[in-house]
């Protein structure tokens, strides 16, 4: 009962992340739309009311430390005007309404000078989305302690696990579509039957679920490298330096992280996404080396060195193996279609009439936009006939061009700085890391490249997958699912765990 009242805030942030990813992540909005706004508000209230608390901290103290924190946050005030920013198209109301398919008649022109809303409905669902993100990251960064913080990755990745073996199992049994119901769990598609190429677990588009578990990827396995520096701690306090005299559970409590890791990578590659296949196995690398040179710079003797670099080729030798003989073949022609020029096309948009529309939308509403999935509906009349593949339900594949079409050049520019404030505690960090290494004897200091190896362990692969859904977001839609958009936020705000305790 005690871990539940003092872990509660924890708590109700993983139960709204983790409840966004079984709803067919967050992108049904007739299920999203009833949940959410309790979810939001009950994670609000009680991480607020009863923060976690310092050890010899009152329950007063603590509200205080919280009020104070929230009030001198500009992350907060940001947010905030956001939000207030999304709120007014509830005001100057939508003006459009269709007459068939693909024809839209304007009643009245709105305000012009004010943001608007096409749909009231898909609006609210977008306000929702972004609501719960920023309250998450609200919640981690000042109503949670580092040991809270940690708990919150931990219970995702155990629900992320959860979902993938859901994934694996619908795969072995020829499921219809997500939870067995035959849909794609997309709200704003019709007339589609799902197929195994087009969903994995409770996902309906193979992107979203490729970018959901690269994250979740990364969080796994910063999770596994902060586990084995604790476990690594205690060998130390208890001054254990022989392997023979290491209890054999221990091995286990180093590294049981790295059985989601590993779930994790293959749920990447089932998911079918070409992108998720390609950062899931660019990451993998990237954390094996790190691991392995890390743990180089650790040993003295050449016979040491030997024996782990004998262990990574081993290592990396199986992923190869196991990813060769168990990736599914649709997954192998998928990576047979990647290629450089059509991955450039799809980014840049020379080719897709969608980011020359969204652009256009972007001049025509500079700073405000045109609302909440408020594309999908102007863009139909817009795009030639042959290209327009179902009425309401298309993206223009560019997160940040959908991002300035719908909420304008003020909306995205208060999204930017937001994501922004969230990054700027671990660049503080990482610029005073840099001038410690400065006064360090050289046995002292980490692996080269220094800048890279000065930063936690765990920091840099929850940096590394972030980077790669930033970078997906340029050629496909992951944020337009709530769940990898909450993920992110919340991931990025719990990275201060890992940081060094000031002084």
């Amino acid at each position: 009962m005690s871990f539940l009242s003092n872990n509660i805030a924890a708590i109700l942030v993983a139960i709204t992340v983790s409840a966004l990813g079984w709803i067919y992540g967050g992108t049904r909005g007739d299920l999203v739309n009833p949940v959410l706004p309790w979810l939001t508000v009950l994670m609000l209230e009680i991480s607020i009311a009863f923060p976690q608390r310092h050890r010899d901290e009152s329950m007063f103290d603590a509200r205080e430390r919280v009020w104070s924190s929230l009030k001198c946050d500009p992350f907060v005030w940001t947010s905030l005007v956001f939000m207030l920013l999304l709120v007014v198209p509830f005001v100057n109301r939508s003006l459009y309404v269709s007459y068939g398919a693909g024809f839209f008649v304007s009643e009245a022109k709105p305000i012009p000078f004010l943001p608007f809303c096409v749909d009231k409905l898909e609006h609210l669902n977008v306000f929702l989305w972004f609501a719960a993100s920023l309250s998450a990251a609200t919640v981690v960064r000042h109503c949670l302690t580092q040991s809270g913080n940690r708990l919150v990755l931990s219970m995702i990745v155990w629900n992320g696990f959860a979902l993938a073996v859901l994934g694996f199992l619908q795969h072995a049994l020829d499921a219809p579509g997500p939870l067995w119901n035959g849909e794609t769990g997309l709200p704003r598609v019709r007339g589609i039957q799902a197929g195994m190429s087009t969903f994995f677990s409770t996902f309906g588009y193979a992107n979203m679920a490729g970018c959901y578990f690269v994250l979740l990827l990364g969080l796994a396995v910063a999770l596994w490298r902060d586990t084995i520096r604790k476990v690594q701690l205690e060998y130390d306090i208890k001054d254990i330096s022989n392997a023979a005299d290491k209890p054999p559970h221990m091995f286990w409590r180093s590294n049981y992280y790295l059985i989601p890791a590993a779930v994790f990578f293959y749920s990447a590659l089932y998911s079918m996404s070409r992108a998720a296949i390609s950062f899931a196995s660019a990451c993998a690398v990237i954390y094996i080396a790190h691991a392995f040179v890390t743990y180089l710079s650790r040993l003295r003797t050449k016979l040491e060195k030997v024996r782990a670099f004998a262990a990574g080729i081993l290592a990396i030798c199986t992923l190869v193996f196991a990813a060769t003989v168990f990736i599914p073949e649709k997954a192998v022609k998928e990576v047979g279609t990647l290629n450089a020029v059509v991955a450039l096309d799809r980014v840049s948009g020379r080719v897709d009439d969608t980011k020359r529309i969204a652009t256009d939308f972007w001049r025509e509403n500079m700073l405000f936009g045109c609302g909440g999935w408020g594309f999908g509906h102007l863009a139909d009349i817009r795009l030639p006939k042959p290209r327009l593949p179902i009425v309401g339900g298309i993206n223009v594949h560019n997160d940040y061009l959908q991002f300035l079409a719908e909420h304008g050049t003020v909306g995205f520019g208060l999204l930017v700085a937001a994501v922004v404030m969230l990054f700027w505690p671990v660049g503080r960090a990482w610029r005073e890391l840099l001038k410690r290494t400065k006064f360090l004897k050289k046995r002292d200091l980490p692996a080269k490249p220094v800048a890279i190896f000065v930063l936690p362990a765990p920091v840099f692969c929850i940096l590394i997958a972030e980077i790669c859904v930033l970078i997906h977001a340029f050629g496909d839609c992951p944020f337009r699912s709530p769940a990898i958009m909450t993920l992110f936020f919340v991931s990025l705000a719990a990275m201060q765990c890992f940081l060094p305790k000031k002084g």
